[in-house]
């Protein structure tokens, strides 16, 4: 990727800070690495010719400027051999002493594969400040295979600034729109969200309102769902303000699991460091007023909730018609397939360095799946559920599961070190490192009466037992089944994920936003093991799973969120005979 920044129509890159109030171009190509270009190719990297797209996908640039499309999208053919045509991406003018930050989105469909960032001051003497580019996003680096990706037919990349987040919102007709969002309103929408899965969960108090088997029954279920649709649609309204927007999101979801007959599958990108922690999936896209007593159950919840048998849910409710009038959707309709995480397949792929985001943990291994264990064995978790747990899970897994004699950081270390894993499964307490000043904070792992951080994750290079870099051929898809392992606020230090996937080069990480009871979250990631080993992608089973969880009375399926492409799966499936309940 080259980019670089020169008045209109010239190829001179601008090496000074723009002159105020005059128009200039953002100029881009795909190729050979240029000179002019702002962003230093790799080091040691050459133009990696045997890797270009056999093909010749044809992308979409789009020049966002502080949020807000600076012009119509601009087609970039990248061709199977050579360097793509460079395009001209309008910049407008600015006043003097300001500084312009920008960002260049190139989409694949709806799917945003390169997101570069642009500073450029304006005004002032010569030598005061030069244009600069940094990458945000790369969702791959070859731009091949893009293939795979056609499948999502809506994008939304949350900018990488938390002061000021706005959302870049792609569909279908490729029409891309940004909306600025509130950071404070952002951080009470997430704490009320997580504030409600708690109390489905714990009430006021300690004690798990669900049954022994994790359930509800139909009435408690409905007034669980009447308190986070009113929280989802008031979320999805703030969200998505424009009439357009709104319509046509809810439209597109609906679109595509009736013309594919499948799920459809949403990508959400976080840029930067900490991008806004919007809880995607309990975002409520039908209409709903402020009284949640006047909301009028859909007959599905009756159909797949409390006493149904547990098939797989379809991809879209086969009451649907019930829920419109003409085309409009009629007022105050409580159904499942309204809230995002039970309608849809949400990915949340993060940003890796140096290689392409795996869609197989291994591709051309053989043998049996393999799952590490490892299993917090000091005093915080209640014994006789680990041991419920482990023995579920090596009786849905069998031989694809083992649990290594690990008794210390340290010699988790050195199993990690092998790879010879496809899922590396960590059970365990969560907590919370406050900072000194109370701005944010840092999660740790309560793991063998010690702790482990997102820091120790990256400064284990530093430490004999895990080369590095970690995991450099077989990347496995790490669970952290625990209380909040993936929770962020936009005041968060750091993250597991940022460390187990860019760091250690894991596949992806999954995780959850919200305090789990133990038993509880074991089921939930029985379920999905047992999925997802069987040949599922992740996508499908963390769907599939929070529908068997609903089939129960159980919402506490959407508090786990997985950060990895939506097809990510093993190298084979194991095929076994095992009951899913």
């Amino acid at each position: 990727m080259n980019i670089y920044v020169a008045r209109e129509g010239s190829e001179v890159p601008v090496g000074e800070p723009l002159a105020p109030e005059t128009g200039y171009e953002v100029v881009c190509n795909v190729g050979a690495p240029d000179p002019r270009s702002l962003l230093t190719p790799e080091t040691g990297s050459a133009f990696p010719g045997e890797m270009l797209p056999s093909d010749a996908p044809e992308l979409q640039a789009v020049l966002y400027v502080r949020g807000a499309p600076a012009g119509r999208a601009v087609r970039l053919q990248v061709p199977a051999r050579g360097d793509s045509p460079w395009i001209r991406l309008p910049l407008p003018g600015q006043p003097a002493g300001t500084a312009v930050h920008a960002e260049l989105t190139l989409y694949y469909g709806v799917v945003a594969v390169h997101v570069t960032a642009i500073t450029v001051p304006v005004g002032g003497p010569p030598g005061r400040g030069r244009p600069t580019a940094k990458a945000l996003y790369k969702l791959s680096r070859s731009f091949s295979g893009l293939g795979r990706l056609a499948s999502r037919r809506l994008s939304v990349l949350v900018s990488g600034e938390p002061t000021s987040p706005a959302l870049q919102v792609n569909g279908m007709s490729f029409a891309p729109n940004s909306i600025s969002v509130e950071a404070k309103a952002v951080d009470d929408a997430v704490f009320a969200a997580r504030k409600h899965l708690y109390r489905m969960q714990f009430g006021e108090g300690p004690v798990s309102r669900y049954s022994g088997s994790y359930g509800k029954s139909y009435d408690a279920l409905v007034a669980d769902l009447r308190v986070l649709a009113n929280l989802g649609a008031r979320l999805y309204d703030n969200l998505f303000p424009r009439p357009d927007v709104y319509t046509t999101m809810a439209e597109l979801v609906r679109m595509e699991a009736a013309s594919h007959v499948r799920p459809p599958i949403l990508q959400v990108v976080g840029l930067g460091e900490r991008p806004a922690p919007i809880p995607w999936a309990v975002l409520y896209d039908l209409p709903l007023g402020g009284v949640p007593s006047r909301y009028k159950p859909c007959r599905s919840i009756a159909e797949y909730g409390p006493g149904a048998p547990g098939s797989s849910a379809p991809a879209r409710c086969p009451y649907e018609a019930d829920h419109r009038d003409g085309d409009r959707w009629k007022p105050d309709q409580l159904c499942p397939w309204g809230f995002w995480g039970l309608s849809s397949i949400i990915e949340h792929p993060p940003y890796v360095e140096g290689r392409d985001l795996e869609h197989v943990v291994e591709d051309g291994g053989g043998g049996l799946p393999v799952s590490v264990l490892a299993v917090d064995s000091s005093d915080g978790l209640d014994l006789g559920l680990t041991r419920r747990h482990f023995d579920a899970l090596t009786t849905r897994l069998g031989e694809a599961i083992i649990r290594p004699a690990i008794t210390t950081l340290e010699g988790l270390c050195a199993e990690l070190a092998g790879e010879t894993m496809d899922v590396v499964y960590m059970y365990s307490h969560c907590g919370y490192d406050m900072a000194a000043d109370g701005v944010g904070y840092d999660l740790y792992l309560r793991m063998y009466g010690d702790t482990l951080t997102p820091a120790d994750v990256n400064q284990w290079t530093r430490t004999s037992g895990w080369p590095d870099p970690h995991w450099p051929r077989r990347h496995p898809l790490v669970i952290l089944n625990g209380c909040h392992t993936t929770e962020t606020v936009t005041g968060t230090f750091s993250s597991f994920v940022r460390s187990f996937a860019n760091r250690a080069q894991a596949s992806g990480v999954i995780g959850t936003e919200i305090t789990m009871e133990q038993g509880l979250a074991g089921w939930a990631m029985e379920l999905f093991l047992t999925e997802f080993v069987h040949g599922a992608t992740v996508g499908e089973a963390l769907r599939d799973t929070r529908w068997r969880m609903f089939a129960r009375g159980n919402l506490m399926g959407l508090a786990y969120t997985p950060h990895c492409l939506a097809e990510l799966t093993l190298r084979r499936a194991l095929r076994m005979e095992s009951p899913w309940y």
